[in-house]
């Protein structure tokens, strides 16, 4: 039978307390756990990871990777990104080669300004690698490049605009 003739004030104070580890609340184990922290990748990360794989730059060259790390970067609009794509394709690393796909990666890269992806693109247009050989195309995108300072692109411009005026000086003296 229970006690029922127990009165609160004959329970010693003590009992009536919050020990130290409940005073602030539940303990740990049922406490909600903090959210993890989401990492965002910018498209410049994914780029410069990219290019590590790429490279086997500090890691085991992995062009699988690499093309993930790029897509994923193109998605963000990287043009670097979509540049190296284009490289991909045009040199078949990880992708069959397959040269139409490679123009159409530099075309987006060339678009958002990518000096390497405009000397690329006109390289593709001077030598017909994916598109029809177009000399006046060619110099276009090297000459977009070449403004950028990009070296590859001034020496190919160079060289195109010495043919082109050889060819104009062989065809004057007939």
């Amino acid at each position: 039978m229970a006690r029922t003739d127990i009165h609160a004030s004959s329970i010693p104070l003590h009992a009536f307390c919050i020990s130290r580890p409940y005073a602030s609340g539940l303990p740990e184990t049922t406490k909600e756990k903090p959210k993890e922290t989401v990492k965002i990748e910018t498209a410049e990360s994914l780029y410069d990871q990219g290019m590590k794989f790429f490279n086997g730059d500090g890691v085991a060259q992995n062009y699988y990777e690499a093309a993930n790390l790029f897509a994923q970067a193109s998605n963000k609009g990287s043009g670097s990104a979509q540049c190296r794509l284009g490289v991909m394709y045009q040199d078949g690393l990880f992708y069959k080669k397959n040269l139409s796909e490679a123009v159409e990666w530099f075309k987006k890269s060339a678009d958002q300004g990518c000096a390497e992806a405009q000397f690329n693109l006109g390289g593709c247009y001077y030598k017909g690698l994916g598109v029809e050989k177009n000399i006046s195309e060619a110099v276009n995108w090297f000459r977009k490049s070449a403004d950028q300072g990009y070296v590859p692109a001034q020496v190919s411009l160079g060289f195109v605009m010495n043919m082109v005026q050889e060819s104009t000086k062989t065809l004057a003296k007939r």
